[in-house]
């Protein structure tokens, strides 16, 4: 493991509690898509004080390319478009200092 990472933390979003000025990366992947957007919104308005100064919130999710947004039964998420992402993100006081899309799938 690299010296530099002290705590992996894994944790339901509901019992996570973060510490103020502690992190300088919250990690989420493939988590909020399950949640509604009150919830998404509140979620990383609770993250936001636990970033150092130069902090990030890092989001891997699927999102929508044509269309609003779809729902997946199958796993019970919402799949959210770019626009929609966004829209959430400013209404959690955040904005996208970076962006990408993932060209290479696994086999």
């Amino acid at each position: 493991t690299d010296s530099k990472v002290h705590n992996f933390i894994c944790s339901t979003l509901q019992e996570f509690k973060p510490q103020p000025k502690r992190y300088d990366v919250v990690w989420l992947q493939w988590v909020l898509l399950h949640v509604t957007d009150d919830d998404f919104v509140a979620f990383l308005q609770k993250c936001l004080p636990s970033l150092k100064p130069r902090g990030v919130i890092c989001i891997k999710d699927n999102v929508v390319l044509d269309g609003p947004w779809e729902v997946d039964r199958t796993i019970n998420s919402i799949i959210r478009s770019e626009r929609h992402y966004k829209t959430l993100f400013k209404r959690a006081g955040l904005f996208v200092k970076f962006e990408m899309m993932q060209t290479e799938w696994p086999s």
